[in-house]
C-alpha cells in the first residue's frame, strides 16, 4: 500500500516524458509568385544549414514546384542547377522548336503570318480558354520531377507533399494529394487566361494562388506542429506606382491573391515563422535573374536566422538526408496510348519511338511528342510512367483533339510601300480543316484581297501511318499586276487574272526534307493594260510536269539565327497539258544564317532559268524592292533569267525583356548583287546590279515589320515600309 502514491506520480509524469522524446513537426508552406518563387530555394537552404528537419511541405504556384522536388528527395543544389540553367521561356510558348515540325508544318509560315488561330466548333467561333495549352510547361515539369515519376501517392514521397490549385468554377482551393507529380504542379501554376484550366476529375483547375497563395492551413493538416511560411508574392502598389496598363493589370493579379495571402499569415501563431525575402528588386516576370532572386532569398533567411532558434531549440538539428540522389533506370514494357482524337492509333504510335524492351529515353519521349503537338491535331498530350515492383515501366500516353479544331481560321495582312507611290496592301484569311481522316487529311481554303487578289483549295493527303508519303490536289485564282518590260524600261503594267490547277506526290524525310513531283496547268488573260496598248501581248496558257526537292533546317523562318534551307525546282512546259509552247526552267532558292551573341550573318542566293529565253508572261521572274536588289520598286525587273546573290546582317539591339515576353528588334544591312536577263547569253557578272539597303527589323505578332532605306548602282534609291516576309 504504502507504494500507491509512488505509482501514480509516475502514470503522471509519463506522457510529459513521451512528449519530451518526440519533436514537434514542422512544416513549410511556399507561396506563389512568378520568378520570385526562386528565393523559395535560397530558404529552404538556409533552413537546411540551420538543420531543421521539414516534416511536409506544400506549395502554391511557383512555390508547388520548388516544394515538389524537394518533397521529391531532389538535393537544394540539385533545385538550383535546374532553375538556374532552365530555359524560362520553352514553359511561355506552345509552339514546336521548328526543328521538331513536319516539313509542311515549316511551310506553313511562309504566309498568312498573324499569330493566333481561331477556331470552328459544331459552326460556332471557339477562343481558347488560355492564350497556351501549357504542353511545353508540362514536359519541362516532367523532367524536374523524373525522380517522382513512378510516385502516384504524394504522402510516399520522401517527404509528403501537397500541392494548391483553384476550382475555376467554384473559386474554392483544391488540395492536391496524388496522381502525377508534374500534372499537379502544372495544375498549381496555370495561370488563368495565360494557359488553359487543367482538367482533373471533373474539375476544371487553375492557379492556386487565386484561392490559397500561401498553404499555412493545408501544411498545418497535413502534418505540421510548427509552420514555417514564405511568402514572395508582390506587395500592392500604392497610387504613384500605378503608371501604365501593365500596372493596372499586375495591381489586378495582385489583388486576387494578396488578401487570402493575408488571411494565411493572420492564423500564425508562436512558434510559427514569416519569412518575407527582400525581393522589391523583383519582379514575378523576371525569370532572367534567377540566380540574383535565389541568392536574395538565402541572405533574407540567414540574417533571420534568429527567427529560426526557437525552433532549434524544440527539435534539436538533424541533418537532412538523402535516400536516393539519382533515378534508377526503367526498361519500357508496355506503350499504353489513351487515344481521344480522330487521329488512326498506328499514326500516333508509329511516330514514337522510344522501343519496347529499352531503357525509357524521357528525351527522346518529349521530342516524339513535341513532333506529334506539332502536327497541329492535336491538343494537350500527356503521359505518365507506371513502373512495377521489377522496374518495368508502362508508358502511358494521353491525346486529345485540338481544343479549337477541326476547323482553324488565321489571318494575314502585308505590305509594301515605297513612299513614291509604289505601295501594295493585301488582307487574307486561311480555313484549315484538319484532320478530315484518321491518316491525318487536311482541306485548306485561303482568300486575299488587295493588291493581289487570290483564292485557293487545297487537299492534302498523307498515305502512310507515319506521314512520309503523300499527295495532294490544288485550284487556285489569282489577280494581280504584271510588268512588260522590254529589258531596258517597262513598257506596260498588265493587270493579270488566271487560273490553275495542281496534282502532286511526294515523301516527307523525317522532318527536314521533302521530293515530289506532279503537274500543274492554267490559263489566263488580261483585263487591262496602263501605258502603251499597243504591244502583241504572248499567250498566257501553261502546262508542266515538274519536280521539286525542298530542305528546311533554320531555327526561324523570318530572323534565323541558325541553319540552312533550300528549294530547287526543275519543269518542262508541255503542249499536252495546254502550254502554249514548250520549255524548261529551274528554280534555286538557297538561305544560310549563323550567329555568335548579338551578330547574325546570312546569305540567299535565288537564280532561275527558262533554258530556251522564252516564258510564259505571268512565269517571268522579277526582281526589284526591299533585299532584292534594293532601290528599285517591287516587281521592277522582269525577264526570264534571274541571279541574285545577297549578304546581309543583323545585330539584336535590345535584350530579352522577359522569358514570357520578347520582341526582338534588329538594325541590319544587306548587299545585294544581282539581275534580270532576257536572253541566256547575256548573263555576266559585268551587267549585275550592286545594290544596299540598311534596315531596323522586329518581329510582331502580325509578322517581319521593316523601315529601310535601299539604294543600288543605277542611282536608284527608296525608302521601305515592309510588312512581311522579303525572302
Amino acid at each position: 500500500m504504502k507504494f500507491r502514491p509512488l505509482t501514480a506520480l509516475f502514470c503522471c509524469l509519463l506522457p510529459l516524458l513521451g512528449q519530451a522524446t518526440e519533436r514537434p513537426k514542422i512544416g513549410v508552406a511556399l507561396s506563389g509568385g512568378g520568378a520570385r518563387g526562386g528565393a523559395h530555394i535560397g530558404v529552404l537552404r538556409a533552413i537546411e544549414d540551420a538543420q531543421i528537419p521539414i516534416d511536409c511541405i506544400a506549395g502554391t504556384s511557383m512555390g508547388a514546384t520548388v516544394a515538389g522536388m524537394y518533397a521529391a528527395g531532389y538535393s537544394i543544389d540539385e533545385i538550383e542547377k535546374s532553375f538556374r540553367e532552365l530555359n524560362w521561356s520553352v514553359g511561355f510558348t506552345d509552339k514546336t522548336p521548328r526543328a521538331e515540325l513536319s516539313y509542311r508544318r515549316k511551310q506553313d509560315d511562309a504566309g498568312f503570318l498573324v499569330d493566333f488561330d481561331v477556331g470552328i466548333r459544331e459552326g460556332e467561333i471557339s477562343l481558347p480558354r488560355g492564350v497556351l495549352v501549357g504542353q511545353s510547361l508540362n514536359l519541362q515539369l516532367k523532367l524536374l520531377t523524373t525522380r517522382a515519376r513512378h510516385i502516384h501517392d504524394f504522402d510516399q514521397l520522401p517527404i509528403p507533399f501537397r500541392a494548391i490549385a483553384a476550382d475555376l468554377t467554384t473559386g474554392e482551393a483544391v488540395i492536391l494529394k496524388d496522381g502525377d507529380l508534374a500534372d499537379a504542379l502544372h495544375a498549381s501554376a496555370a495561370i488563368p487566361g495565360v494557359y488553359e484550366p487543367v482538367e482533373r476529375d471533373g474539375r476544371l483547375l487553375v492557379d492556386g494562388g487565386v484561392a490559397q497563395n500561401l498553404p499555412v492551413e493545408t501544411v498545418r493538416e497535413l502534418c505540421a506542429d510548427i509552420v514555417i511560411a514564405v511568402d514572395i508574392s508582390t506587395p500592392m502598389r500604392n497610387k504613384d506606382e500605378l503608371n501604365s496598363l501593365v500596372d493596372v493589370l499586375d495591381q489586378l493579379s495582385n489583388m486576387l491573391t494578396r488578401r487570402n495571402t493575408e488571411a494565411s499569415i493572420a492564423t500564425l501563431q508562436a512558434p510559427d515563422v514569416l519569412i518575407r525575402p527582400n525581393l522589391a528588386d523583383y519582379s514575378a516576370s523576371d525569370f532572367l535573374r534567377m540566380g540574383a532572386i535565389i541568392e536574395s532569398g538565402y541572405q533574407t533567411a540567414s540574417a533571420a536566422i534568429d527567427k529560426l532558434e526557437p525552433i532549434v531549440a524544440l527539435t534539436g538539428r538533424v541533418p537532412r538526408e538523402l535516400a536516393n540522389n539519382g533515378t534508377p533506370p526503367v526498361r519500357v514494357q508496355k506503350i499504353k496510348l489513351d487515344n481521344q482524337s480522330q487521329v488512326d492509333d498506328v499514326v500516333i504510335l508509329t511516330r514514337l519511338k522510344h522501343h519496347l524492351g529499352k531503357p525509357l529515353d524521357q528525351q527522346q519521349l518529349h521530342t516524339d511528342l513535341a513532333r506529334l503537338h506539332g502536327t497541329g491535331y492535336f491538343g494537350f498530350i500527356d503521359y505518365r510512367i507506371n513502373v512495377d515492383e521489377f522496374n518495368q515501366a508502362t508508358t502511358v500516353i494521353e491525346v486529345n483533339d485540338h481544343p479549337l479544331g477541326p476547323h482553324f481560321l488565321r489571318f494575314d495582312v502585308a505590305i509594301e510601300d515605297s513612299f513614291r507611290g509604289d505601295s501594295e496592301f493585301t488582307i487574307g484569311a486561311r480555313h484549315t480543316y484538319m484532320p478530315t481522316n484518321a491518316l491525318g487529311g487536311e482541306w485548306r481554303n485561303e482568300v486575299q484581297f488587295g493588291d493581289r487578289a487570290r483564292i485557293f483549295t487545297e487537299w492534302f493527303q498523307p498515305w502512310t501511318y507515319n506521314g512520309n508519303w503523300f499527295s495532294g490536289l490544288s485550284l487556285e485564282w489569282q489577280r494581280r499586276k504584271i510588268n512588260l518590260t522590254d529589258g531596258e524600261r517597262i513598257l506596260a503594267e498588265l493587270k493579270y487574272t488566271g487560273t490553275e490547277a495542281k496534282l502532286y506526290g511526294g515523301y516527307q524525310y523525317l522532318t527536314n526534307a521533302h521530293v515530289l513531283a506532279g503537274i500543274r496547268s492554267g490559263t489566263g488573260d488580261l483585263k487591262e493594260r496602263i501605258g502603251i496598248t499597243d504591244i502583241n501581248i504572248p499567250d498566257l496558257d501553261t502546262g508542266e510536269v515538274f519536280v521539286e526537292i525542298g530542305f528546311d533546317k533554320l531555327d526561324h523562318r523570318y530572323f534565323p539565327q541558325h541553319g540552312r534551307s533550300g528549294t530547287l525546282n526543275v519543269a518542262r512546259g508541255l503542249q499536252a497539258l495546254g502550254a502554249d509552247e514548250e520549255y524548261d526552267k529551274w528554280t534555286l532558292n538557297w538561305f544560310q544564317a549563323s550567329t555568335r551573341g548579338r551578330h547574325t550573318f546570312g546569305y540567299q542566293v535565288l537564280a532561275g532559268s527558262f533554258v530556251s529565253d522564252v516564258a510564259p508572261l505571268q512565269e517571268n521572274y522579277e526582281l526589284g524592292g526591299f533585299l532584292r536588289l534594293s532601290g528599285f520598286n517591287r516587281a521592277e525587273l522582269v525577264g526570264p533569267h534571274m541571279r541574285l546573290f545577297n549578304v546581309y546582317y543583323l545585330n539584336r539591339l535590345n535584350t530579352k525583356a522577359s522569358a514570357a515576353l520578347d520582341t526582338p528588334i534588329f538594325l541590319g544591312a544587306s548587299v545585294e548583287l544581282g539581275n534580270i536577263w532576257q536572253q541566256r547569253e547575256n548573263i555576266s557578272v559585268d551587267d549585275t546590279v550592286l545594290a544596299g539597303s540598311l534596315f531596323l527589323g522586329m518581329d510582331t505578332t502580325f509578322g517581319p515589320l521593316y523601315l529601310a532605306y535601299g539604294v543600288n548602282d543605277q542611282n536608284r534609291d527608296a525608302l521601305y515600309l515592309f510588312l512581311g516576309s522579303p525572302f
